[in-house]
């Protein structure tokens, strides 16, 4: 194996490139979340949202792969949630 030695005050002939990734932008608005984004902003699991994607109690979006969910349909979730335990419950007392 040979061993390279680089002397001390000389210019290398490569650079460390820049960030490739652009700095996000912070005038355009979120209007979706991925799977992961909507459990972590709930504060539950994934394997928590994934049965609600899949019976269709959370509207979703596909991307290619991916899947969106947007903010509103995860905010009507959220409200037909709390207007479903704010319902009285109803009796079967009324049928007899």
């Amino acid at each position: 194996m040979t061993k390279i030695t680089i002397p001390t005050g000389t210019k290398t002939a490569f650079r460390i490139p820049p960030k490739l990734a652009p700095e996000p932008k912070q005038d355009i608005e979120r209007i979706g979340f991925s799977i992961g984004e909507t459990a972590e902003s709930l504060g539950v699991s994934v394997p928590m949202i994934m049965p609600l994607v899949k019976e269709g109690k959370i509207r979703t979006v596909r991307v290619g792969r991916r899947i969106i969910i947007s903010i509103k349909s995860l905010r009507e979730f959220v409200d037909g949630q709390n207007s479903a335990k704010n319902e009285p419950e109803t009796s079967d007392d009324s049928m007899q």
